[in-house]
């Protein structure tokens, strides 16, 4: 690994509780947008167009606004603190996600087999699967997939989480909480009303305990976001394929 541009003393002090505010900003910002929806028009809040149109991009868009200040309050900005540098060779990461992806459906479709799941654990993703999505909706679901999803999460828990652990704990430690963390914080994205949701959260935490691992090793390796932030990108644009495929399909049905 590369070592760090800066020294430990100088590095601003990102702490767990910056990470917790940001999650519950973004629970926040999507309960709001509900309501001023629910009081100006007769939209449903489980309408599923609405929900990849505002609700998600609003999330990410909430918890970004408080990452800036969390980032302006350490008196730092998101290249010197976060070490968001993206540079051009950093597309080609897009392959080693979409890689991922893929050997993790092939690991893992067996379990979802076996024990009778047909959905992902993922509400959004699995919803928007089973739905003819607009056009709109579609570019909106693509753009938070493949942009806001990788950059506002890298920030998150590559970010502000990962380099508040390391200066606390081992590499290796910091790189299993981080992402033990991103994992278990992904409940948020179960429907909990379903009853076998508990299952579908205990196959959905190690698959994305194995994609934040190697994220986090990207990040120390590289001492950037920039290769974390689009592997994650190629890893989630797999996703937006397959559900831009499944819509193209049943139309020629």
């Amino acid at each position: 690994m590369t070592e760090p541009s800066t020294t430990e003393t100088e590095l601003p002090r990102f702490t767990f509780g910056d990470v917790v505010l940001v999650a519950l900003a973004g629970f926040v910002t999507a309960l709001i947008v509900t309501g001023v929806l629910a009081a100006v028009s007769d939209v449903g809040t489980d309408d599923i167009v609405m929900s990849v149109v505002v609700l998600v991009p609003a999330q990410y868009l909430g918890q970004l606004a408080v990452l800036a200040w969390i980032v302006r309050r350490r008196n730092t900005t998101f290249a010197e603190g976060l070490r968001f540098d993206i540079q051009p060779g950093d597309i080609f990461y897009t392959l080693a996600g979409l890689a991922l992806q893929f050997a993790l459906a092939l690991l893992f479709f067996p379990l979802y087999e076996l024990a009778g799941l047909d959905d992902s654990g993922q509400t959004i993703i699995d919803v928007a699967a089973d739905s003819e999505l607009p056009l709109i909706a579609m570019i909106v679901l693509s753009l938070t997939a493949a942009v806001a999803a990788p950059v506002v999460e890298e920030l998150t828990y590559r970010g502000v989480l990962l380099r508040s652990l390391t200066r606390r704990v081992s590499t290796r430690a910091a790189i299993l909480v981080s992402s033990l963390v991103f994992a278990g914080l992904h409940i948020l994205s179960v429907d909990l009303t379903d009853p076998q949701w508990l299952l579908q959260f205990g196959i959905l935490v190690p698959q994305l305990i194995l994609v934040a691992v190697p994220l986090a090793w990207l990040t120390l390796k590289h001492d950037r976001l920039g290769p974390a932030i689009f592997t994650h990108a190629g890893f989630n644009m797999w996703l937006v394929i397959f559900i831009a495929g499944a819509d193209y399909f049943s139309t020629l049905e």
